[in-house]
């Protein structure tokens, strides 16, 4: 008996507030001749169903829906989650943005050094239970050991019981397939990559929480904010390729911002802005040509604008979210890098997306504040920056706009990177071009250090058309 063609599916896909569906549910909830009742009913209104067809519509349908109970009293899910304490609610909001969570992620973004302790009865476990004992978390172990993961270790999907509070609380529909109440929904073909790329999020936070770093003549303090971490689920994003003239479909692994405080606040400067990136990770298993044409993507969703209809904070001329992309084998970076810029040259592209590429150790060893990092617009390829150093110049005009402080939530549209939008080219920008195989690299002015919003005038080499990078120039505080 398909969905498409049974009238309680019929019944439930009306509006949450149809009394008729809902009064459905209590008869079979909570009569024990529930299925004769509904059958009865349907067979007034002039739909012929059996009780033995009602048996097989909730043991074969019950699990696309939220169970009678809940059904009914959606508001009080909702008040049950906004009466827990913050930082439940802010693991509920983590495990929706990010599909799934580990312990070991949970415990430094909401716990101080002292409950940091992971063991059978620490309080971060406790709470992880207590969640998925009200059906706001699910608790799932894997079958065989996945990347990093010890055996036992179970990963935190979200409960059935969340929905109702996360559609309230970014207006948006939560289809069956987000939230999880049993283990064959749980796909594992992508879920070991997914898991190194979620991990890797949260290292690059831990790598930046209470750091500083030396940029542009000023003492930054860096963080990562949680409140800003994305997995691959919200990420999807549509948009009309300029370079093939079609639509496209661009999945990032992930999105965060690394945020920047000044230590001693200067006059003019804001005291603390925020820079978003999206996160690739690459594990060596797919050809270089795939690699380039994945990234040249990230060009033409930069010239289609779409991050800025996601996230309309981000909406900015002149801006384009930059890319991380970050190589599991080191070797990858050098390679991907320079059939990028042949493949760029070759489509006579002068004003590449902002795309960074970096290998997994150099980032765990050097941070946010070495010079590891390459910019695919670097007019002298084999240079490395500072990651934050680097981020931070590619993120000026979005830091001028002083839209973003250090922890600023980005609102999310999530119908909004699937809209139409203006197709007409953006304005062009005199930029130094890429040089040919060989060529010598142009010399160009340094970025200006920040300053006043709205400062920009006669500061060349700090400004992007949407569309473009700005091709990075002058040294990094630290370079090799």
């Amino acid at each position: 008996m398909g969905s498409s063609t049974c009238q309680l599916c019929r019944a439930y896909s009306r509006s949450v507030d149809d009394e008729a569906s809902v009064e459905l549910w209590r008869l079979w909830a909570y009569q024990h001749d529930g299925a004769d009742q509904i059958s009865d009913r349907l067979g007034a209104s002039g739909s012929a169903m059996s009780a033995r067809a009602v048996l097989e519509h909730f043991r074969d349908h019950q699990v696309l829906q939220p169970r009678p109970g809940r059904r009914i009293n959606r508001e009080l899910l909702i008040a049950s989650i906004e009466r827990a304490r913050p930082h439940l609610r802010s693991i509920i909001d983590l495990v929706w943005r990010m599909r799934f969570v580990t312990a070991e992620m949970i415990a430094p973004l909401y716990y101080p050094p002292r409950r940091q302790r992971l063991s059978k009865n620490s309080e971060v476990v406790t709470d992880l239970l207590g969640l998925a004992r009200h059906d706001f978390l699910y608790r799932w172990y894997p079958p065989k050991p996945l990347f990093g993961r010890p055996d036992g270790e179970p990963l935190w999907f979200l409960g059935r019981d969340s929905t109702p509070w996360v559609e309230a609380r970014y207006q948006a529909r939560v289809w069956p397939e987000h939230f999880t109440v049993r283990p064959d929904q749980i796909g594992t073909k992508l879920l070991t990559h997914d898991l190194m790329a979620n991990m890797l999020i949260a290292r690059m936070g831990e790598l930046a929480r209470g750091g500083e770093v030396s940029s542009r003549g000023a003492r930054v303090r860096l963080d990562v904010p949680p409140v800003n971490w994305y997995g691959p689920r919200h990420m999807g994003l549509s948009f009309q390729d300029r370079l093939r003239g079609e639509r496209r479909l661009v999945l990032p692994d992930g999105f965060a911002s690394v945020s920047g405080s000044l230590v001693d606040p200067r006059p003019g400067w804001p005291s603390s802005w925020a820079c978003p990136f999206y996160l690739e990770f690459d594990r060596g298993s797919r050809l270089i040509p795939d690699v380039v044409d994945q990234l040249l993507g990230y060009h033409a969703l930069a010239l289609s604008g779409a991050a800025g209809k996601r996230f309309p904070q981000l909406d900015i001329d002149e801006y384009s979210v930059p890319v991380i992309m970050v190589f599991e084998i080191a070797s990858r970076v050098r390679k991907i890098g320079m059939r990028l810029r042949e493949v760029l040259v070759s489509r006579g592209i002068t004003r590449p997306a902002p795309i960074i590429l970096v290998s997994r150790a150099e980032l765990e060893a050097g941070g946010w504040q070495d010079p590891v990092a390459a910019y695919i617009g670097d007019p002298r390829p084999d240079r490395r920056w500072p990651l934050y150093e680097l981020v931070e110049r590619l993120s000026d005009p979005l830091i001028r706009s002083r839209r973003l402080a250090a922890h600023t939530a980005l609102r999310i549209d999530p119908k909004g990177a699937n809209r139409p939008r203006d197709t007409n080219p953006p304005r062009p920008a005199p930029q130094p071009a890429l040089p040919a195989a060989g060529a010598s690299a142009p010399e160009v002015s340094s970025p200006a250090p920040l300053g006043p919003a709205g400062d920009t005038e006669g500061a060349p080499g700090t400004r992007a058309d949407r569309g473009s990078a700005l091709i990075v120039s002058g040294e990094p505080t630290q370079a090799r």
